[in-house]
């Protein structure tokens, strides 16, 4: 009764002050990951629905296709990879959403016939910001996408918002969602611009690296870039 100031009189029970800053200094981290793991549940949840309403994997197809079509001069990289090499880095790309050898070899059989392969992706394996990955497998490239990154799923969004704007009629909401993709474009590339430039041309260092490196302040550029530019927007 005393640390809640309990008096026989008809008051309500009030906490001492230094009683409720320690509560609140024990509970304030609980509550604050708390709050973090319903946001990531509540996101992943949402790109789940956006992924199977857009159908994500097959959007790909036409693009892949019109590589493939114009007959591109293989690359080098990755041409000393063995058999055993590639079929290992596949398995590995493609374990958080690939069930069974069956769809496993389905894949190594598209990925062999295209120049290039586009593979959505989240699993766990994410370095910091990187947004997307490239994989060269000599004349054959896997690019894969990190679907938990901010700029993929600010898309995903702007192509579910798409699908509902197109079903309701609402074409003012077609033109602002072309806008926002038009600015998503803009984006992309703007962010490229700062990590390109954020390279020394005089420090000498292997090439595998550079690239490393290049594609890491890509993807961290480009998060605070879409991050800058959704919060405008609420």
């Amino acid at each position: 009764d005393r640390y809640f100031s309990v008096r026989n009189i008809k008051r309500g029970a009030r906490f001492v002050r230094q009683l409720r800053e320690k509560i609140e200094e024990q509970t304030a981290p609980t509550i604050k990951q708390c709050r973090k793991d319903i946001d990531e549940l509540w996101k992943r949840n949402k790109q789940t629905i956006v992924e199977e309403k857009t159908e994500t994997q097959a959007s790909h197809e036409e693009a892949q296709t019109a590589v493939k079509t114009s007959n591109p001069i293989p690359g080098k990289a990755g041409v000393k990879k063995t058999e055993d090499e590639k079929v290992a880095e596949v398995r590995e790309i493609l374990s958080p959403i690939v069930k069974s050898e069956e769809e496993l070899n389905a894949w190594l059989e598209t990925i062999k016939s295209n120049p290039c392969t586009i593979v959505d992706n989240e699993g766990t394996h994410w370095k910091g910001n990187t947004f997307l990955d490239i994989i060269p497998q000599g004349g054959n490239t896997i690019i894969e996408y990190n679907r938990s990154h901010d700029f993929f799923r600010f898309i995903y969004e702007l192509l579910a918002d798409l699908d509902e704007a197109r079903e309701k009629k609402d074409h003012d909401g077609v033109a602002e969602i072309a806008h926002r993709l038009k600015v998503a474009i803009d984006l992309l590339f703007m962010a490229y611009s700062k990590a390109e430039g954020a390279l020394d041309p005089e420090h000498e260092q292997p090439v595998e690296e550079t690239l490393e490196f290049l594609r890491a302040n890509w993807g961290a550029h480009l998060r605070n870039f879409v991050r800058s530019y959704l919060s405008t927007k609420n």
